[in-house]
């Protein structure tokens, strides 16, 4: 590892913790002189926007220069590029929603057009994981069969629509506006949907035991997870009502981000070194 890696990961473990002691406690001290006078809502909210749409833009940024360091023919490519692409979507919308918070300093609408970029990302980014299945069964590594990764899928597919059908059913029945209900309802879908590949992706780099390109997949599948755990969370906290539950919201989606940033990076390191 590089001296300039061993930096990055410095960095990013320390944003990390900070994030953690600066939302979680908020929890429980919600109304602590801590959160009143120092870590008031305005400055946690600039904070985190100002993180998310950094480590986005450095996740959407190094994914894609990674896709062009790889070579037409490489199969690797076109899911690294979708994965850029992906990012890149979910950047800009979270910059309309920082755009309302941190310039125009009014409560972050929901619906909004931010939610375009949001849902048009998951296809992306289950569209890359896909083909990053099917790029390392076309290399011939040893990832398992194509009957064992149907066999986990369909196991996650049950798994997780059981929890969906429990999580959607109070979000489709609240008395919020139609659009919002389905909007609610919609980024869950599409977490579950994102989770089925992640599974699948866990098993296979899971023989990689070791080494850069596991360490790749260990902080991207990481980040997806906390994404879509911070999503499914969301979704449900504000449609149940529980705002005091918002911090850790907040906290999933600013380690997913730093995750992921850190593994987009470590895979350009990976072709660049």
């Amino acid at each position: 590892m590089t001296s300039s890696s061993r930096r990055r990961d410095l960095i990013i473990g320390l944003l990390g913790v900070a994030s953690v002691g600066a939302f979680l406690p908020k929890l429980l001290w919600r109304e602590s002189p801590l959160y009143r006078d120092i870590l008031t809502e305005e400055v946690l909210v600039y904070a985190g926007g100002i993180v998310k749409l950094v480590f986005l833009f450095l996740s959407g940024l190094f994914a894609l220069r990674s896709a062009r360091r790889l070579g037409q023919g490489n199969p690797a490519r076109r899911p690294w590029a979708l994965l850029g692409g992906g990012f890149l979507s979910f950047f800009l919308g979270q910059a309309i929603l920082g755009f309302h918070v941190m310039v125009l300093r009014e409560p972050s609408p929901f619906p909004s057009w931010g939610d375009v970029f949001f849902v048009a990302a998951y296809p992306l980014l289950i569209g890359a994981l896909v083909e990053f299945i099917r790029a390392y069964r076309a290399v011939g590594l040893e990832v398992g069969t194509v009957a064992e990764h149907a066999r986990l899928a369909l196991a996650a597919v049950a798994i997780l629509g059981v929890v969906a059908f429990m999580l959607l059913r109070p979000i489709l029945a609240s008395p919020a506006p139609a659009l919002e209900r389905y909007l609610n309802a919609a980024y869950p879908t599409l977490d579950f949907a994102l989770l089925v590949p992640i599974m699948v992706l866990i098993r296979i780099t899971s023989r990689f035991q070791g080494g850069r390109v596991a360490f790749v997949w260990a902080m991207l599948l990481t980040g997806c997870v906390c994404l879509c755990a911070g999503d499914i969370a969301f979704a449900y906290f504000s449609t149940m009502g529980k705002q005091g539950l918002d911090p850790l919201a907040d906290v999933l989606f600013v380690l997913a981000y730093l995750f992921i940033a850190r593994g987009t990076m470590a895979q350009h390191e990976l072709l660049t070194s």
